[in-house]
């Protein structure tokens, strides 16, 4: 599994934990709250061309990805919203976190989500 895999997993969990859509600070301090990523010293740094913590900017990246695949609905500006093919590619995704042995940044409460 790959790491944007595994980063397009914790989004959508994080928006299937509220509710199936939310704005983007609530999806991301969601995945912080949960503790679903492992972060770094580098992930925790403020970008220099904004203000915004480097795991935070790479998520919402790539909320672009999956809505280009349409598994995210990018209709209405700042909700943030998963599609029935989002919902089919979350379980996909579940499956290949429990049966991964290896993950880059998934934490054990990721894991355990994807177990649900």
């Amino acid at each position: 599994m790959s790491i944007e895999e595994e980063k397009r997993f914790v989004l959508l969990a994080s928006l299937l934990d509220l509710g199936g859509h939310g704005r983007k600070h609530e999806v991301l301090d969601n995945i912080e709250a949960k503790g679903y990523l492992k972060l770094n010293d580098h992930d925790l740094e403020d970008m220099p061309s904004r203000n915004e913590l480097y795991w935070r900017n790479d998520v919402a990246y790539v909320r672009k990805h999956l809505v280009a695949n349409r598994c995210l609905d990018g209709a209405r500006f700042n909700n943030w919203e998963i599609t029935p093919k989002g919902q089919s590619y979350f379980r996909q995704l579940s499956a290949t976190v429990v049966a991964e042995r290896f993950l880059h940044k998934l934490t054990p409460a990721a894991v355990r989500r994807a177990s649900q």
